[in-house]
């Protein structure tokens, strides 16, 4: 059987740990992943230092196109990739295309499914069985146009900001926040969804400590086998 490669989808505000919580991957100690970081400000820089260590500039990877993410990608190892973060990786395949077609913006709207449908076979359809993917993404406003009042108002939700393809193709989606109560800072790792656990049975989780902690809970669920998994 062919092993299961998994893509993870991790949401959150800024500074709330997504980075340092998809580094330290799905053996929870980070000695299976690398870090892609595509943030103008090296987001992922000070997470990498803290998860990997002495193994720092074997791991951690600053890239500026998709030449220099295939190009991670190819040569790794690692059996998990992260990257950092959604919308620049989006950002980096539409210059692709603009550059291809020649062009100074992606229009009309349409042909933003052309950048997708390019990251999709490029990335996730190539890789498949061969890398685990964990992706992070910021928070947007959700808005809706008024035709009464002719404009966009904001609805209070949030979504996904980026690649926004990577709700429909993520196998794991995770919402993360921090709090503080008595001076005692906490992290809270939602699962917003879970292609292995079902939603409404009695083996789902909600909440969780980590990746590993996730798969172990899969795993334990007695459906899946660890050996499945590239993990």
């Amino acid at each position: 059987m062919n092993k299961l490669s998994l893509i993870f989808l991790i949401m959150g505000a800024p500074k709330t740990g997504k980075s340092y919580l998809a580094m330290k991957g799905l053996s929870g100690d980070g000695s299976d992943s690398i870090m892609i970081d595509l943030t103008d400000d090296s987001n992922a820089k000070p997470a990498a230092l803290n998860v990997y260590g002495e193994d720092f500039e074997e791991r951690y990877f600053k890239a500026k196109n998709y030449q220099d993410i295939e190009g991670i990608v190819d040569s790794t190892d690692s059996k998990t990739v992260c990257i950092d973060e959604s919308k620049d990786f989006r950002n980096v395949y539409a210059k692709k295309y603009l550059a291809e077609n020649k062009k100074k913006k992606v229009f009309p709207i349409s042909e933003w499914a052309l950048v997708y449908g390019d990251i999709k076979e490029r990335i996730f359809e190539k890789y498949d069985e061969e890398r685990n993917f964990i992706i992070t993404s910021g928070m947007k406003d959700v808005r809706v146009y008024k035709e009464k009042e002719e404009r966009e108002v904001i609805t209070g939700q949030k979504s996904p900001d980026g690649l926004n393809i990577l709700p429909a193709l993520a196998d794991i989606i995770l919402y993360v926040t921090t709090g503080e109560k008595g001076g005692v800072r906490s992290r809270k790792i939602k699962v917003l969804g879970n292609r292995f656990l079902d939603y409404a049975g009695e083996e789902w989780v909600a909440e969780i400590t980590g990746l590993k902690d996730l798969m172990d809970k899969i795993v334990d669920g007695g459906k899946y086998k660890k050996e499945w998994f590239l993990v």
